[in-house]
């Protein structure tokens, strides 16, 4: 197998070929089961078949950040609906603080 060295380390030559999400996808699809999301994907051919994206290079302003306000609300066990403006989210992030302080409290 030809190989290249990587500092003081060897690895298979066809990774330096880019497109590692056709060797990672199939083995991730044993462990990554119903809705998720894909953060960082590089390219939409190497995004995660069916997850919600979000990457930098989404180049269409609205569903990079409409979508990571998806994330973050379900991070913090919340649901919500968009489009979203910024007074909407701080009354959301506010909602959901007082109800975790509320949960900690009680």
């Amino acid at each position: 197998m030809e190989v290249v060295t990587f500092q003081g380390e060897s690895y298979p030559f066809f990774q330096t070929l880019g497109n590692a999400a056709q060797f990672a996808i199939p083995y991730a699809k044993h462990f990554c089961k119903g809705k998720g999301w894909d953060i960082g994907f590089g390219k939409e051919e190497w995004k995660f078949p069916g997850a919600r994206s979000i990457d930098q290079v989404m180049n269409d302003g609205y569903r990079s950040h409409h979508n990571l306000i998806y994330f973050l609300f379900h991070l913090l066990g919340t649901a919500v609906s968009g489009p979203f403006n910024k007074y909407q989210i701080k009354n959301k992030l506010k909602e959901v603080t007082l109800r975790r302080r509320e949960n900690r409290i009680n």
